[in-house]
């Protein structure tokens, strides 16, 4: 079994006292997912690192404990009091930055921000909430969240380069892991395009025959 974060049971605590800790099926979930994010932090050696609406700080300590010594992670919770006791709980850390602000509201306005891995607690239950998220993985990022089934199905079929080029596998708990692939350059009208395009080459070389 890993062993946990040093910090971990000092945020579990100051949560429960809070009474904001998330329910009992959730803190399960969370405490297996720990090992694995722990893991997928640790192999990145460049980027940055985004944790979405998990201000109660369970999967925060798993993060900061595998985190490489200079790489950034940036925790958004739109509940202020929650991350002030998942802040001052965790050891203090230049490498993570805590802000008090909605996740969809942040990624809106990262629009030039590629993350390497993004923990993302909330449920997606738009195509619209998912894409946004997914929009914002670097080449090789990965995503952890959790999207309902019928978005997940919509998402995973699409034709769209930029979600065509993730990859997909179920985790326990409900959660889901994507893993995005380079950027698929859209190709330039296709084949009717590619047709079109022969046609006027031919009508081109018969034009400069004819006397």
């Amino acid at each position: 079994m890993s062993a946990a974060p040093k910090y971990l049971q000092r945020v579990i605590d100051a949560q429960f006292d809070a009474g904001s800790l998330p329910n009992g099926d959730e803190q399960q979930s969370l405490a297996a997912l720990g090992p694995l994010l722990r893991a997928l932090v640790s192999g990145i050696t460049e980027g940055l690192v985004l944790e979405l609406e998990g201000g109660h700080g369970l999967a925060t300590a798993w993060l900061q404990d595998g985190l490489h010594y200079d790489i950034p992670l940036v925790v958004i919770d739109p509940d202020a009091a929650r991350l002030a006791r998942t802040e001052s709980s965790l050891y203090p850390d230049l490498r993570v930055a805590f802000h008090a602000q909605s996740g969809g509201t942040f990624l809106a306005d990262m629009e030039d921000k590629r993350f390497d891995l993004i923990v993302d607690h909330r449920e997606h239950a738009t195509n619209q909430s998912a894409t946004l998220l997914l929009d914002r993985l670097a080449n090789g990022g990965k995503a952890i969240t959790r999207i309902q089934p019928d978005v997940l199905a919509t998402v995973q079929s699409s034709q769209v380069p930029d979600l065509a080029r993730l990859r997909w596998s179920s985790l326990p708990g409900g959660w889901q892991l994507a893993v995005a692939g380079p950027r698929i350059p859209a190709r330039r009208g296709g084949r009717t395009g590619r047709v079109a395009a022969r046609q006027r080459t031919g009508e081109a070389q018969l034009a400069r025959q004819e006397p």
